[in-house]
């Protein structure tokens, strides 16, 4: 059998990003399962694959009628991205809240279970230093992150209640979704019930519909960025990839996510669209249900080889629903591949009253085991386990950063519900939270509380 070649206009994108030329060794089989084509790249032609036709005997069935009522709350996005709010002068501080535990942590910043020492309202806050965040070219996420929480609000995505600076760090406070994170039950799990990945798979279409409504791409979808409420009802987070402004199938082009859910369009240098979104929740679906997604291997190399090539195997156990939806998912070409409409059309989720759903009245398959809102047994214990400690910021970064604090201007955020509250407390003691116009330096460790004493002692970990 001969070996499949890179096709050379693939190579201003994927083999830049590799620093390859072409894989070697590949198999080529006339008659492969493989779905569909690829638009022809800049600079040369992709081969047109054999097309993969869908189960032609499983018929659509009509979607009840979902028309969720976000334009009623004004929640759209405005027309330019901007970070000025009307109530953006409202003064919250990081000694208004009390670390309990540490949730987890990523490359530019960690995630804390925190306590609002006003109301004793418990929350998840993610902290990030600005150098750390300036050193990696991470200011545009961050502020994207910030802009598309404050602006956006649905059922099935985590809310933004505070966001504030000071001179070292940004906060973000979010409500704390006690579930723990999906990838967390899935390595536990090994894989779930097709019954349980449909609730889910359904709940984050929602939100996908959502945020594509308004003109914004994930571009990030997989377990590890889906939290689980208290009542086992999906919530997405981590909007730091997000794209807003989106209003064609062209509107990105960067190069960004997590390997194993990356779409073909995306490596072979493609301007894109929320069809992406689409090929990331068919790979997170099909990961679910198997234990791994489609097209894994440890050598990345090989496993954009596979994305690009290779056609989806699928176990016996596998309902043929599920299977039908998975090829739509993960057609080569975005033009044909499923969206939101065909979602909600499709067969595998015949009896899903969408509406309910949407209103969080269905029953979720899972509802997780909580002893009280600080249980954290459904987070990682490397994390949850870990003392919080502050983390030394030297004075040449300090007198560095100086010249960049006007790229945070305006980042402070207090959600609406919040404002009646604080503003009684402004009445009430105005000089203990009234602070400086320009951000304090205030450490982690003034915020730093007793954990152990904060925890019910019948909390258990996993």
């Amino acid at each position: 059998m001969g070996k499949k070649i890179w096709p050379s206009g693939i190579q201003k994108g994927l083999a830049h990003v590799l620093g390859i030329k072409s894989p070697q060794g590949k198999p080529a089989s006339a008659d492969a399962d493989i779905d569909d084509d690829l638009p022809t790249t800049n600079g040369g032609e992709l081969k047109i694959h054999p097309d993969m036709e869908p189960n032609e005997e499983l018929q659509p069935v009509e979607p009840e009628a979902f028309i969720p009522d976000t334009e009623a709350d004004g929640h759209i996005l405005p027309d330019t991205l901007s970070l000025s709010f009307s109530h953006a002068k409202t003064k919250i501080k990081p000694s208004d809240f009390k670390i309990l535990k540490v949730l987890g942590q990523g490359s530019f910043g960690k995630v804390y279970l925190v306590r609002h020492l006003r109301d004793q309202s418990v929350y998840a806050m993610k902290v990030m230093r600005k150098d750390v965040l300036v050193k990696g070219d991470q200011v545009e996420h961050t502020v994207t992150e910030r802009f598309i929480m404050s602006h956006l609000e649905h059922p099935n995505l985590v809310r933004l209640r505070y966001a504030f600076q000071t001179s070292l760090r940004l906060f973000l406070v979010m409500d704390y979704q006690r579930g723990g994170e999906l990838f967390y039950h899935l390595k536990q799990s090994g894989r779930f019930s097709e019954d349980r990945v449909k609730y889910y798979v359904a709940q984050i279409t929602l939100a996908l519909e959502y945020l594509h409504d308004h003109n914004v791409v994930y571009r990030d979808l997989k377990p590890e960025n889906i939290l689980l409420d208290e009542n086992g009802n999906i919530q997405l987070t981590d909007f730091g990839l997000s794209k807003p402004y989106v209003t064609s199938k062209e509107g990105a082009k960067t190069f960004c996510g997590t390997p194993e859910y990356i779409a073909p369009e995306t490596l072979v240098n493609k301007t894109y669209g929320a069809s992406i979104d689409w090929w990331s929740l068919g790979t997170l679906t099909y990961e679910m249900i198997v234990g791994l997604p489609p097209f894994y291997d440890k050598n990345v190399k090989r496993m954009y080889w596979e994305i690009l090539n290779s056609r989806a195997r699928f176990p016996e156990y596998m309902s043929p629903e599920a299977k039908d939806m998975l090829k739509r998912l993960l057609r080569k070409n975005p033009d044909k591949r499923l969206g939101a409409e065909g979602m909600r059309a499709h067969p595998w989720f015949a009896g899903i009253d969408w509406d309910r759903l949407y209103r969080m009245e269905l029953t979720p398959p899972f509802r997780p085991q909580l002893a009280d809102v600080t249980d954290v047994r459904y987070f990682d214990p490397m994390f949850t386990k870990e003392v919080p400690r502050d983390s030394v910021v030297p004075d040449s970064v300090l007198h560095n950063l100086n010249d960049t604090q006007a790229a945070f201007e305006g980042f402070t955020f207090v959600d609406k519900s919040q404002l009646e509250a604080i503003r009684e407390g402004m009445a009430g003691s105005p000089a203990s939270i009234t602070i400086p116009e320009h951000p304090e330096h205030q450490d982690i460790d003034a915020m730093i509380g007793s954990p152990i004493e904060e925890l019910d002692t019948r909390q258990t970990y996993r």
